[in-house]
């Protein structure tokens, strides 16, 4: 998953998971997690000089094996990328029937959004959803009175008003911590505008550049969620 860029969650940080042709024997070595499956020729690719699986089927290999919400925040930066398009994933994933994990990969389909622009957002907008409320917008444009722009907050609902932050951990430090407060304060009393990049899953229609390497792999324990309102009784 590093190699193509993807966000790596759970024991696939600490090891590498190789997929091994039916009857031929799984090697036992530290570091490697093998199992035996069949690999059309249209689930292989080769990046860096290695047989990779594609990230069609690796999205829906994940899906037997991690949440939905981590699933999506995995469909959300291939998408973002354009290592996969909506229709790759929903080829293959429809081609999979009966598959261990397929499920899951279709509910995913219909929550991946490529705005998201980092995996714990994805993650929050997927809670938010999964707890009955609607869909925020990813990537909400904030304007002043004169129509200049203010912010883009992470999540958000037009016509509430609300916007919502992740906050990691780099954000505790001093420094940015007094940088956040500026642009909330900046923010209470502006307005919401409308999403970046257009309508959900539009961008320009064409394929972004490759996503560097681990630019979305969070770990574990840096990944600590936090809602929050922004004013909405100050708007």
């Amino acid at each position: 998953m590093t190699l193509l860029g993807l966000p790596v969650f759970g024991g696939h940080a600490q090891h590498v998971v190789l997929t091994v042709p039916p009857g031929e024997m799984l090697p036992a070595r530290l570091g490697i997690a093998a199992h035996r499956a069949a690999l059309p020729g249209d689930d292989v690719v080769e990046l860096d000089g290695l047989r990779v699986t594609a990230p069609a089927r690796t999205i829906l290999d994940l899906a037997a094996e991690l949440e939905l919400d981590q699933v999506v925040a995995v469909a959300d930066a291939a998408l973002r990328c354009g290592a996969v398009t909506s229709a790759e994933f929903i080829t293959r994933q429809r081609a999979a029937t009966g598959r261990r994990g397929v499920r899951t990969a279709r509910l995913a389909t219909t929550l991946m959004d490529p705005r998201a622009a980092s995996a714990p957002e994805s993650i929050i907008r997927v809670r938010i959803v999964r707890s009955g409320l609607p869909a925020p917008v990813p990537q909400l444009v904030v304007l002043d009175g004169s129509g200049q722009l203010v912010a883009t907050v992470d999540l958000g609902y037009d016509d509430a008003r609300i916007g919502i932050e992740y906050e990691g951990r780099q954000h505790a430090a001093a420094e940015q911590f007094d940088r956040d407060i500026a642009r909330y304060r900046r923010t209470v009393g502006a307005r919401l505008a409308h999403p970046a990049g257009g309508p959900r899953g539009s961008a320009s229609g064409q394929r972004a550049p490759a996503c560097p390497a681990g630019r979305d792999a969070p770990r574990a324990a840096e990944i600590r969620i936090h809602h929050r309102k922004i004013g909405p009784t100050r708007w």
